[in-house]
């Protein structure tokens, strides 16, 4: 949260408020939700981990095997050719955004990180590539994950705290 403070104040011209904000309003029912239902620690974690080494996969190829050529033409289909909306490139991306918000959330609550990685994957892959016009540099796109991550891991802990949840010996390490 002092990193997501600082880009806040010091280097917010980093971040795109429309992401931010929808991570933020959709994590947070994804975060109570992660909280409400029960599930196994162990496959829950390991659903995270092998989506974080699938992505991982994924984003070394698109950045080293094969690096991609901002001047080549984009095909056309239903997400590239959606009308730009105010907040992106059409209901779909949108909508596609609000269930990567949700999915993020429910692994804050879960393994203490999601949201982040959610979010710079829906950026890389589907943000730049359906929504040129607005597409958002790796630094951007960090700056963002670190922010929203700030926030809902704060969500979490409050969460946590307030239905007695945290035990009194993490209290007092704090």
């Amino acid at each position: 949260n002092a990193a997501a403070a600082m880009l806040m104040m010091q280097r917010a011209h980093l971040l795109d408020f429309h992401m931010v904000v929808t991570y933020v309003l959709y994590g947070i029912p994804g975060v109570m939700l992660g909280l409400a239902v029960e599930t196994d620690p162990f496959w829950t974690t390991l659903t995270f981990q092998i989506l974080v080494v699938e992505f991982a996969c994924v984003l070394a190829y698109l950045e080293c095997i094969e690096p991609s050529d901002p001047s080549a033409p984009r095909p056309a289909g239903a997400l590239t050719d959606a009308p730009a909306a105010a907040g992106g490139g059409g209901a779909l991306l949108d909508v596609l955004m609000v269930a990567s918000a949700i999915l993020g959330g429910f692994f804050t609550a879960n393994v203490g990180s999601g949201s982040d990685m959610c979010l710079y994957a829906f950026g890389v892959l589907i943000w730049n590539t359906c929504a040129p016009h607005r597409a958002l540099t790796t630094n951007e796109l960090t700056a963002n994950s670190v922010v929203v991550m700030g926030l809902l891991s704060l969500v979490a802990a409050l969460c946590r705290a307030l239905t007695g949840q945290i035990a009194t010996r993490v209290y007092l390490c704090w």
